[in-house]
């Protein structure tokens, strides 16, 4: 028996998106204000596309395309939302908005909730639109943490000047104060080459790597 010709995947868009649209009560995010289903539907397209090679097209197509699009639903609902949520949803303890059966409220004083707070909450409050109900008290109740980015560079030039010896110290005047160009801060720095026509760009880049460690122990030891 002949195999049987595999279509194109524009031949079956039709049985795709008919399956795909199949999908749409299951988008449930409308908190996620940027994605709509026919974001969902135009993003399950293009993974089925990627997916087409792997279709048998000895087996119906509809019921295949339908897992596919079903699975990259889930991933797009994990991505966006199920993997920063709080761990008081998935919990026995946890019931209705705020209230916790052990501690009284969602709060972290749960370790649970601590974590959660401490490593997936911003990009919870990110990926979330706040709720305009709430929004002022949101927005005032923060601290203020801005700072002068000016004066930050340049205290942070002169503790590089402390740490850094001479040579290195004119090269990161050069490359990183000035923007001066490869060429001319070998010229400044009279970096000699040993024969091989990139041995002064080796020579440029290990001083460079000196420089961006020494940087790192400011950023890191000192904040």
């Amino acid at each position: 028996m002949p195999k049987k010709k595999k279509k194109s995947f524009e031949d079956c868009i039709d049985v795709i998106n008919n399956e795909i649209n199949k999908k749409r009560p299951r988008w449930t995010l409308k908190a996620i204000t940027w994605m709509d289903f026919d974001d969902v539907a135009q993003l399950c397209r293009i993974h089925i596309h990627k997916k087409w090679h792997l279709y048998d097209p000895s087996r119906p197509l509809a019921p295949w395309a339908s897992i596919i699009a079903s699975n990259h639903i889930k991933n797009l609902v994990r991505n966006h939302y199920s993997n920063f949520v709080r761990p008081c949803l998935k919990c026995a303890a946890g019931h209705s908005e705020t209230a916790c059966d052990i501690y009284e409220t969602q709060c972290n004083r749960c370790p649970l909730y601590a974590n959660w707070e401490r490593t997936k909450k911003k990009a919870y409050d990110t990926k979330l639109p706040l709720p305009m109900d709430h929004h002022l008290d949101e927005l005032y109740s923060h601290k203020d943490h801005s700072y002068n980015i000016e004066d930050s560079i340049d205290t942070f030039h002169v503790k590089m000047e402390l740490i850094l010896k001479p040579l290195h110290w004119k090269a990161y005047q050069l490359i990183y104060i000035s923007k001066t160009e490869e060429k001319d801060v070998i010229k400044e720095l009279k970096i000699k080459s040993t024969g091989n026509k990139q041995s002064e760009s080796r020579q440029l880049r290990n001083i460079k790597e000196v420089i961006l460690d020494q940087a790192k122990k400011i950023i890191y030891e000192q904040d």
